[in-house]
Parts: C-alpha cells; structure tokens; sequence
C-alpha cells in the first residue's frame, strides 16, 4: 500500500525530462500537472482521490495512461 508521500514522489518521476507538479489535497485528492519549462503540457485537473492510488498497479496504469498521451501530442519521454 502505497503512502501519500510514496504517490507523490513516483508521480514526480514518471514524466522526465518534464517536470510533474504534485499537489496532494487535504480531501484526500491529488492533482498534478506536467510542465515544459514554463508551459503546462498536461493537467490532471480536477483531482484523484488518492485511495484509488494506493495499489501500485493502479498508479502504474494511470502512469502508463498519461505518459502514451504525452507521447501520442509529441513529446518525448525518457524510459522510465
């Protein structure tokens, strides 16, 4: 079972060489959003609850989701 710190980290380290900004909510949600240099790429807005996180897996296929729609618009990602 994964921690909010846990989600927060992996979640910041999934989309290099962009930088993911992670705000962990206090209703229990999380947002993040994907930045090129100043401009946003991706926004995962409005948030997920951070439960349905929790198990790798599932964090894993929202990773996997978010990294092929990334690379689906054009951007290159670093193997992760």
């Amino acid at each position: 079972m994964l921690t909010d710190d846990d989600i927060k980290i992996i979640l910041e380290r999934s989309f290099k060489p962009y930088r993911c900004v992670v705000q962990l909510r206090p209703n229990e949600e999380v947002r993040f959003k994907i930045l090129h240099g100043t401009n946003q790429i991706y926004v995962v807005s409005p948030g997920i609850e951070l439960s349905s996180l929790r198990e790798e897996s599932l964090l894993t296929a929202l990773i996997i989701k978010v990294r092929a729609q990334l690379k689906a618009n054009g951007y290159k990602l670093e193997a992760w």
